[in-house]
């Protein structure tokens, strides 16, 4: 008994058995069947020569020479640490001897000084001498002590090894919010009325809160803290260009160093008060205007982003006014900066009704100030909030920000929402604390998350 084709709508009678695939075909779908796998090799053939040749025009220098500029930044960060340490032991031996032989030449001074009047007068006894006999004998044991002393010095070897660099994989085009773990540390704040504020370098984050200032380091510990006479800080970024921190305190910009923590105020030019700063390279950008977002309710003038040069001179370069910073209606909360660009927080309207905040996020160029590209926010904030750091960009084409409260949402720059995550407790201030830990602050503490 004859069986038909398996090929469907073919009446044909089977003439032999496929043993690969065990179905029954007539001699043209056998032909078919037979050429059929050579065909999909041919095609594999032109997909392999496809991708090869996308192999070889693959261009790994650009991913290459961004992470050897990060540790070339590196390597001259800790060079400039280890000269600064050195300059310092200097000074510190030079001032240890120069201290010592000041002193000595000083009293030397005071005593031939008073031989010599009493030798002038003429009316010196024996009980005038004595005392200065003894002196004389004071100096010569001190000089004997400055010409025994010996200074030592105790260094203390590095702890260098491997791990101290880690290399690792990620895509650059993606960055999985659902996936956010929980937080791995929290640090508890207490700022009170206008939240916590946060800077950060290749090393050390900046804390700043009411009154007080905390470094923290790469295992997210508290290394130094200072208190600072405050009412209020506004907002802190990292000048690699002067090596310092710098602060907004009071409307005044203020330099910290890393190192000593110590608290210098920084002389400008500027006669504008500012609130919000941002350093791009050896400028920066200040965004002018008082310290409360609820001041500018009302306000007909669009704020202005004063450009300032660090080095080689501190000197005011520009004002940038509206309407190139916004409109005359519009004002601005934030200024950050993105791979060498600004990033502006801009207020477009406010719903009265309900009291929120209708706002925009734009890429400015920082020399020209022309947009670059523009999202519009329904942040569903109230307008007497101090909005602070809302967003961070994770790479170039992809920015999280605070949105309706609870919600964060990752907005490419193509404008489109990709994911949103719900965050508790309601989340104040994002940061970015190098390439793989989010810091997000809330109204009592600070959160850290593994990226």
């Amino acid at each position: 008994m004859f069986q038909h084709c398996a090929i469907t709508k073919c009446k044909r009678e089977s003439i032999a058995v496929c043993h690969c695939c065990k179905e029954n075909l007539c001699l043209s779908h056998l032909e078919e069947h037979h050429d059929s796998p050579i065909s999909q090799l041919n095609l594999l053939v032109d997909e392999i020569d496809a991708l090869e040749a996308r192999l070889e025009t693959t261009d790994t220098h650009q991913t290459i020479e961004q992470c050897r500029q990060k540790l070339d930044k590196w390597r001259v960060d800790y060079h400039k640490m280890i000269d600064h340490l050195y300059d310092d032991k200097c000074h510190e031996l030079d001032q240890r001897m120069t201290k010592k032989i000041t002193k000595q030449r000083d009293n030397i001074t005071l005593l031939k000084s008073e031989v010599t009047k009493r030798i002038r007068e003429q009316q010196t006894t024996h009980e005038d001498v004595k005392p200065l006999i003894e002196i004389m004998h004071d100096l010569k044991t001190q000089m004997n002590d400055i010409e025994n002393t010996c200074l030592q010095i105790d260094i203390n070897s590095l702890p260098i090894d491997n791990n101290l660099i880690r290399i690792r994989e990620s895509n650059r085009h993606q960055f999985d919010l659902s996936t956010l773990p929980l937080a791995f540390r929290s640090i508890s704040t207490f700022a009170k009325q206008d939240g916590v504020k946060l800077a950060s370098n290749d090393r050390f984050m900046l804390i700043g809160e009411e009154k007080m200032l905390y470094l923290v380091d790469k295992t997210l510990k508290i290394v130094k803290q200072k208190k600072c006479n405050a009412t209020i800080i506004t907002d802190m970024c990292w000048s690699s260009a002067l090596d310092r921190f710098i602060v907004i305190m009071n409307c005044r910009l203020f330099l910290v160093d890393e190192r000593t923590m110590s608290i210098e105020y920084m002389h400008t030019n500027i006669a504008q008060q500012c609130i919000k700063c941002a350093c791009l390279d050896t400028k920066l950008f200040l965004l002018e205007g008082q310290w409360r977002s609820s001041d500018y309710v009302g306000c007909k003038k669009g704020p202005s982003i004063i450009e300032f040069n660090l080095l080689p001179l501190r000197q005011l370069i520009k004002e940038w006014k509206s309407p190139i910073t916004c409109s005359a209606e519009q004002w601005i909360y934030d200024i950050q900066d993105n791979n060498g660009k600004l990033a502006l927080l801009i207020s477009e309207s406010m719903d009265c009704v309900q009291k929120k905040l209708v706002t925009r996020l734009e890429l400015r160029s920082p020399n020209t100030f022309d947009c670059l590209w523009s999202y519009r926010l329904d942040m569903g904030l109230p307008m007497s909030c101090d909005l602070g750091k809302t967003c961070v960009f994770v790479n170039d084409d992809e920015v999280l920000i605070i949105m309706n409260k609870n919600n964060l949402a990752l907005i490419s720059t193509d404008g489109s929402v990709k994911e949103t995550y719900t965050y508790y407790p309601q989340p104040v201030n994002i940061h970015l604390f190098g390439s793989n830990t989010l810091a997000i602050t809330t109204a009592t503490e600070v959160n850290f998350h593994e990226l």
